[in-house]
């Protein structure tokens, strides 16, 4: 489920949609933000703003009384705007937006992308995905996408890539270890960069494959990439990879329905790979493929064992787990991509 904002006057129209629970608009000011605000926090009727879910309510919280504000609409379906305010940036407010089950956030940060530095949000988890820079042509203004994927469908050359590096250190881990010669975890989306510096020597002008969870990575996505054109490595990322969980959900293990995971109960989780986590731990429970973050899972990317499958596991599969799960879905391409 998204929801798609309209404001408009004679002199000012803004349109966007807000597609994830959290959203963030970075960039410098004279582009209309402000107006965007004053205007949704309007009552005089200077200005017509307009939702398509009506149960919403836009609630712009400013330094003054925002825990008020968070306290008073607890448990109410709001879209709380936060123009560039200092509590935005505490764990005190990444707290409170984690246990909001029923909101979206709309948080504008005037900084361009490359001064921004990944843990600027102390814990407020955002997808990389849902980070605009606001645009104007005139009257009009509207959200623009920052982060821009290529398409799953471009080819790359499996031998061009020289290192992996995933974000899991467990089951995440362990699969993509049975695609690529080189891999290493950074252990969480925190660590990249960090883990980039530790192996620069090997990597420096070299081509690498970035297996990180997309619905979560924030700003450490741009952190990467701006350290990557630093050192003239070329860093490939799949644009469909959500998250590992999200990526087994939708393979032949689970055939989970797409629009289903990615629109239902959107707002009752801090970012779709908490969902899909949840989701996958809640279907396998007492089964033999099991989902669990801390320790590695086997029946992810080992092949099957004759005994589980039969009678006692309904996700078994045939032949090469790694090709078994991924044929003829989304993720296929990461058997092209295979160089083991």
């Amino acid at each position: 489920m998204s929801i798609r904002i309209n404001v408009y006057n004679k002199r000012y129209q803004c349109d966007f949609e807000l597609q994830h629970k959290v959203s963030v608009v970075v960039g410098e000011s004279g582009r209309g933000k402000t107006v965007l605000v004053k205007a949704l926090s309007d009552r005089s009727g200077a200005y017509k703003v307009s939702l398509s879910n009506e149960r919403f309510r836009v609630i712009v919280l400013s330094i003054r009384d925002y825990e008020a504000q968070l306290s008073f609409y607890k448990g109410a379906s709001c879209i709380f705007v936060v123009d560039d305010e200092d509590f935005m940036y505490t764990e005190n407010f990444a707290r409170y937006l984690a246990e909001d089950n029923s909101s979206y956030f709309l948080l504008i940060c005037r900084l361009e992308p490359g001064a921004i530095s990944g843990n600027v949000f102390a814990n407020v988890g955002f997808s990389a995905k849902a980070v605009y820079r606001f645009e104007a042509d005139g009257v009009k203004h509207w959200l623009e996408q920052v982060y821009c994927f290529p398409k799953h469908k471009e080819r790359v050359i499996p031998e061009l890539i020289d290192f992996c590096f995933v974000e899991d250190s467990t089951t995440g881990y362990e699969f993509f270890k049975r695609i690529f010669k080189n891999i290493k975890s950074t252990y969480g989306k925190t660590g990249i960069v960090h883990c980039l510096k530790k192996h620069l020597g090997q990597i420096k002008g070299r081509a690498i494959f970035l297996a990180v969870d997309l619905a979560g990575a924030g700003f450490y996505i741009e952190e990467t990439k701006r350290y990557c054109k630093l050192n003239g490595i070329s860093m490939y990322v799949l644009g469909i990879y959500e998250s590992f969980e999200y990526m087994v959900l939708l393979s032949n293990m689970f055939n989970y329905d797409k629009i289903r995971l990615e629109e239902e109960n959107l707002l009752q989780y801090g970012t779709l790979e908490q969902k899909c986590t949840d989701i996958l731990m809640k279907i396998t429970d007492g089964q033999p493929n099991k989902y669990g973050k801390k320790k590695s899972c086997t029946c992810y990317y080992l092949d099957c064992c004759h005994i589980k499958r039969d009678g006692k596991c309904s996700a078994g599969l045939s032949g090469d787990k790694i090709s078994a799960m991924l044929k003829g879905t989304p993720f296929e391409i990461l058997l092209q991509l295979r160089q083991l």
